[in-house]
């Protein structure tokens, strides 16, 4: 006697997000058992996504902090330590500075070791006393500093 056994499955194959899946038990049921789970497990993913976005702000922030730090320490290292040449606590820092002021109405011009004696060389218009001037319903009003 001869016996023949056969086993069947029955499987589908179906594509989600990109992903294909093999899967038997929605034919057999007529559920589908994917769209199930994810609905089952939906709050909990929620929960997981907002976690990974906070990390991600938080990623972002210490990234921040660390520019920052970063820019501090390097504005130290050139303006405030004392092996630096640029160092503004420094003597001859503001040594090798020249003064030069150029406007309409005064021009000077010295190095910084001789700022205490400045000479301007000329002035082209000198400053005047400031007038405010209104009309009232009585008449004309002229305030002048200095005269109140």
């Amino acid at each position: 006697m001869s016996s023949t056994a056969s086993t069947s499955s029955i499987s589908s194959f179906y594509t989600e997000n990109g992903v294909t899946r093999l899967n038997g038990s929605e034919l057999m049921s007529g559920l589908d058992t994917q769209k199930l789970i994810d609905a089952m497990t939906a709050k909990t993913q929620s929960k997981i996504d907002k976690q990974n976005s906070l990390e991600q702000v938080a990623t972002w922030r210490r990234e921040m902090y660390r520019e920052v730090e970063s820019l501090m320490q390097k504005l130290s290292d050139d303006y405030f330590s004392f092996a630096s040449d640029t160092n503004i606590l420094s003597s001859t820092f503001f040594s090798s500075l020249d003064l030069v002021s150029s406007s309409s109405a005064v021009s000077a011009t010295g190095t910084a070791s001789n700022a205490g004696n400045v000479v301007v060389n000329s002035v082209s218009q000198t400053a005047k006393a400031a007038v405010y001037t209104t009309q009232d319903i009585s008449g004309v009003t002229t305030i002048q500093s200095g005269a109140l």
